[in-house]
């Protein structure tokens, strides 16, 4: 299914989307169910369209060259996200919150946090993406195939799942429950390159290999899978309801096929890539990690001002001081002198 990247207006507009849906995910209030089943669609989707075009550049095999120009441009993103963030903390965070920064303190803890945890909120989802990568590119080099590589880390994303959303199944076998929580923690969570983003990285590069599916067979999974996440999201929520638990999971077993289906109908638009389409495709990697530090200013502004502010109003002031930020820095990246703001996305 290999094709050449720049003609997928419709791959921009699912990104920007995304991205705002990230944003509903952690400021709408009342909207459990909603979030649990679309939101988190998100990110999954942001890790198998990384995959998918990242390898369906290189047809014949990893590009050693090409893949760690990739690393080092997301590492780049990383760490720049991770400073202004730490920095934005120390600014902005109230007296009586001091504590919950702490971490900074101990640079064993931060080097920790960098390296394995990611660092500050939503920032996690990039170091989970360069571990992703950096294990897809090892399977590739040791000779699997993309299915090998999908099936070794579908291993760990099922470990993942019985560590997070099945959690209450496992739970019911002690002996096996704890020494399995605290293996995946000790690498770094459930949502971790090796537990996350490894499988969803290795199904976009499956998907870059792949036979090109009738349309019609496309949307049918996509219908077909969507049902079965919304099943499994409803079974799950009465599940850890009678077992007393308050379990909110970020990823389910039926997430994968949907966001496999969703990529696939995507890809299936060919509309051109025009200005606005790219312009929107920088946006949504600002508004993902700019929205928490905006959120953060926020609450610190209400709290010098010593208002209150809470629910849609937030979500709304949050969401478009966000757009705005993004808008502003995506344009002014396009002057010469201010290209150094691609940094940021």
């Amino acid at each position: 299914m290999t094709q050449p990247r720049g003609g997928y207006a419709s791959i921009d507009l699912a990104k920007f989307a995304a991205a705002l849906l990230v944003v509903l995910l952690h400021l709408g209030p009342g909207l459990a169910l909603f979030n649990q089943f679309i939101s988190r669609l998100a990110v999954p989707f942001f890790l198998v369209c990384a995959g998918y075009f990242l390898f369906c550049k290189m047809p014949g095999g990893p590009d050693d060259g090409r893949i760690r120009g990739y690393l080092f441009r997301v590492g780049r993103l990383y760490l720049l996200w991770t400073a202004l963030c730490y920095l934005a903390l120390v600014i902005l965070t109230p007296p009586y919150e001091r504590e919950s920064i702490a971490f900074l303190t101990r640079p064993a803890e931060v080097l920790w946090r960098v390296l394995v945890d990611g660092s500050w909120s939503v920032l996690w989802y990039l170091a989970a993406l360069l571990w992703a990568v950096a294990l897809c590119w090892g399977c590739l080099r040791l000779g699997l195939s993309a299915r090998g590589t999908v099936a070794v880390s579908s291993v760990f994303y099922l470990l993942g799942l019985l560590g997070q959303a099945y959690a209450p199944l496992l739970d019911r076998i002690p002996a096996v429950a704890a020494p399995l929580h605290a293996f995946v923690e000790a690498l770094g969570g459930s949502r971790s390159g090796l537990f996350f983003g490894f499988f969803y990285v290795a199904l976009g590069l499956a998907l870059s290999r792949a036979k090109a599916q009738p349309r019609t067979r496309v949307l049918t999974g996509l219908a077909v899978s969507l049902a079965a996440l919304m099943a499994e999201v409803l079974l799950l929520r009465r599940m850890t309801a009678a077992a007393g638990l308050e379990i909110f999971p970020d990823f389910y077993l039926f997430t994968a096929p949907a966001a496999w289906f969703l990529v696939s109908a995507l890809l299936l638009v060919q509309a051109p890539s025009r200005p606005v389409h790219r312009l929107l495709r920088s946006m949504s990697t600002l508004v993902y990690c700019s929205h928490i530090l905006v959120w953060r200013a926020v609450g610190f502004a209400c709290w010098v001002l010593g208002v209150s502010l809470g629910g849609w109003a937030l979500f709304a002031l949050v969401l478009a001081l966000s757009l705005v930020f993004s808008l502003a820095v995506a344009l002014a990246a396009q002057k010469k002198p201010l290209a150094w703001l691609r940094w940021l996305y």
